[in-house]
């Protein structure tokens, strides 16, 4: 990976126990939008701002149908995204009638490889 996690310490309250903790929170400094993205990855010239954009769509639309349709998506040594549902429990008997309307929220989940903050 190219650098570390970034973190700050926080206090926090954890109710349950009526105690004050210290928790390393991950700082975040803004969210980069798509154009943005493409910006930076075209500012060293090799590649043309067009085929930057139709690649980037390209792959972005390979990446939503490979999570939708069941695989995990490893992005280097930053770690593997995946799809999770949240939907109502059902008794086995009515399976047959358990549909896309019973989800409750689709998630993305991210699982960070075990060793990034080593670096």
């Amino acid at each position: 990976m190219a650098g570390r996690i970034n973190f700050k310490l926080a206090k926090k309250h954890i109710e349950t126990t009526m105690k004050d903790f210290i928790v390393p929170t991950p700082i975040r400094y803004s969210t980069i939008g798509r154009a943005e993205l493409l910006q930076h990855a075209a500012a060293d010239g090799s590649i043309t701002q067009g085929i930057l954009e139709q690649t980037f769509d390209a792959i972005l639309h390979e990446m939503e149908q490979m999570l939708c349709n069941g695989h995990g998506l490893e992005f280097g040594d930053l770690g593997t995204f995946r799809i999770g549902l949240d939907m109502k429990a059902w008794p086995e008997a009515l399976k047959e009638k358990i549909g896309v309307e019973d989800i409750k929220r689709v998630r993305i989940i991210f699982t960070p490889r075990q060793d990034h903050h080593r670096e």
